[in-house]
């Protein structure tokens, strides 16, 4: 059972962490996939019903469902996290670079 007050902790322990200026992939674990990338400068967060917002207005959403979470976990250091989904995929957020 995904603990979203958790999981709502770490989003924003890694976005405070990195002034809010992430850059977020969403990737398929396998290579076989899409890809999406963003540098989100400004990002913001929206905690839906079912699902996690990562945006920034009217540039880039990225879209993650709960039901879909497996597992996340956040990186030593606080500036980054990786969130597993079903499928095979992956979102990770990340300090700028």
């Amino acid at each position: 059972m995904l603990n979203r007050k958790d999981l709502k902790a770490c989003v924003m322990v890694v976005i405070k962490g990195n002034g809010g200026n992430c850059s977020v992939c969403n990737q398929s674990i396998d290579g076989n996939g899409g890809l999406s990338f963003a540098n989100m400068r400004g990002i913001g967060v929206s905690w839906g019903k079912d699902e996690l917002r990562l945006f920034v207005p009217k540039e880039i959403t990225f879209t993650v469902p709960y039901a879909d979470i497996k597992q996340y976990n956040m990186m030593p250091g606080c500036k980054q996290m990786e969130i597993e989904l079903s499928g095979r995929r992956l979102v990770s957020i990340r300090g700028l670079q």
